[in-house]
């Protein structure tokens, strides 16, 4: 059995526009298959295979020709076929059907171990159902002191690392900070791993008077409220970046205690003299850096969402409680983080529930 001959790697080639898989059937049963690709240079033929009690009755011949058929459509003029050495069966059929013996190459495989790739064999590249999303680095690092992960990998924007909540595998995703590797590292794990939903955890700033330190807060809506547009409506850029978060499929047993607010978010801290202005204009209780990319993303993706932040620090029309003072805003993080770790508990199960029953109504 070959490193690739797994439900991972069939999927990521069958989700390619270069390859196509065929089934044969009978009576509603799989009997037969054969994969082929095409890289721009030749045609590759795959893992042809019969089941016993159907063989000889040219179900292997039309597969190819079948394929054949699809690489005749991509303008495929050489394609390659590779045989094990101790199959004489299978090249004595491959030369039957048009594919003789190149007696000029001898093949050379070379597997690898790289550590960006490091358990894609097994789950790596496997559909997870939930994704928990962690943006800032003084929000992932008590998430990995907390649940101690043994084996950490990387991906373009950060680490991740599978850890069971309620018996059910959740990958931990460190997406980066700021709305670029926000934006980015959702799209990433939307196309990797398929999540049935992707949670957002983290912190946010509150504004004094109009929330508590410490309050969670479940995210209704997002507003990019950074963009400075000078040629057109600013307003009407602004409303194109906002992203109301579909929360529909959710009822009334919601297992934790939120405050669903609409957040502010930006690339830049929300300072003293800005504080009246993003009331007025925004009615806002709270801001952050990512959530307003990741929720922009995740509703073009139609993958659902749930963002919950909690308040690590406030701000007023005078002074911030993090301002000029990093060791206090990841003091409080870590503090927040904890919390948000506890309520993953009765969350992910929740919410897995949720979805299917979404699904079977």
């Amino acid at each position: 059995m070959s490193t690739t001959d797994e439900v991972g790697y069939v999927r990521r080639v069958t989700d390619n526009p270069g390859a196509v898989l065929l089934l044969a059937l009978r009576d509603g049963k799989i009997v037969g298959s054969l994969l082929g690709t095409f890289d721009g240079w030749r045609g590759n033929l795959y893992r042809l295979v019969v089941s016993p009690e159907h063989r000889r009755q040219g179900i292997a011949r039309e597969l190819v020709r079948q394929v054949e058929q699809i690489f005749r459509e991509w303008g495929v003029t050489r394609t390659t076929v590779l045989v094990e050495v101790d199959r004489p069966w299978a090249a004595e059929f491959w030369s039957a059907v048009g594919y003789p013996r190149d007696n000029h190459i001898v093949r050379h495989v070379g597997v690898h171990a790289w550590p960006d790739l490091a358990g894609t064999s097994s789950d790596a590249h496997h559909r997870t159902r939930v994704v928990v999303l962690v943006s800032a680095n003084a929000e992932w690092n008590p998430v990995k002191e907390a649940l101690k992960p043994e084996r950490l990998d990387r991906s373009p924007y950060g680490e991740f690392f599978t850890h069971a909540v309620e018996n059910e595998p959740v990958l931990f995703l460190h997406g980066g900070w700021g709305k670029i590797s926000a934006a980015a590292s959702t799209d990433y794990a939307i196309s990797r791993w398929q999540p049935d939903v992707l949670i957002n955890l983290g912190t946010c700033g509150g504004i004094e008077g109009r929330v508590q330190r410490g309050d969670k807060l479940l995210v209704t809506r997002t507003v990019a409220y950074d963009i400075h547009e000078a040629m057109g409506d600013p307003a009407e850029a602004i409303r194109a970046y906002t992203t109301d978060i579909d929360l529909s499929w959710l009822d009334n047993s919601f297992p934790i205690t939120l405050r669903q607010v609409s957040l502010v978010s930006g690339d830049r801290d929300l300072v003293p003299s800005e504080v009246a202005d993003v009331i007025r204009r925004f009615d806002a209780v709270a801001a952050d850096w990512e959530s307003a990319a990741i929720a922009y993303v995740a509703s073009r993706r139609n993958t659902r969402l749930l963002t919950v932040r909690a308040v690590s620090d406030l701000v007023n029309t005078e002074r911030g409680d993090a301002m000029g003072a990093l060791p206090v805003f990841e003091r409080e993080a870590a503090k927040i983080m904890r919390l948000l770790l506890d309520d993953l508990a009765m969350l992910i199960p929740y919410v897995l529930a949720r979805g299917r029953h979404v699904l079977s109504t």
